[in-house]
């Protein structure tokens, strides 16, 4: 479960032509709101865990990782798995605490959408993350936001999160 924590946070910048980004080897997709632009590609960490993309804007960073980690227990909407997947994340991220939880579906994908704040060197973050569940792997959208950030950057963070979804060709 740790290894699901894992993301990257990147760079921040600004564009402004919004695009649609698709992994269809990911089974992902997501929008883009405008001045939110696509980074480096896929990057393979030590632990298996794969960077597949990175997003950046003004006031705010995003990353996409994929982990092997079969979820059959996500499939059966055994609760437990979930509080699991929590705690590892709450437990690898300083200054945790939660905002808002919620466990649902996609389609037929079971998913968790979290808000969080945490702990930076530079002060306090919120994050926004989606974990979807596939049957032999999950994909964690991660979308980072500095404290005092303007709301523009929230909305724009909350956008992606519900943006992130499953993507079948």
């Amino acid at each position: 479960m740790k290894a699901l924590a894992v993301t990257a946070a990147l760079l921040i910048a600004a564009t402004s032509q919004a695009e649609t980004f698709r992994s269809a080897k990911n089974y992902v997709q997501l929008e883009l709101p405008e001045q939110v632009a696509s980074g480096a590609p896929a990057v393979v960490a030590k632990d298996g865990t794969t960077l597949v993309a990175s997003f950046h804007g003004p006031s705010l960073h995003a990353a996409i990782t994929r982990i092997g980690v079969p979820n059959r227990r996500a499939w059966r909407k055994d609760e437990s798995y979930f509080k699991e997947v929590e705690r590892g994340l709450a437990k690898t991220t300083p200054g945790y605490r939660r905002r808002r939880l919620k466990r649902h579906k996609l389609g037929k994908v079971p998913a968790l959408d979290l808000v969080f704040d945490r702990r930076t060197d530079d002060g306090r973050e919120r994050v926004y993350a989606r974990f979807l569940f596939f049957r032999t792997f999950s994909i964690t959208l991660m979308v980072g936001t500095r404290a005092g950030s303007p709301r523009l950057a929230h909305r724009r963070a909350r956008q992606l999160q519900k943006t992130f979804k499953p993507y079948f060709k």
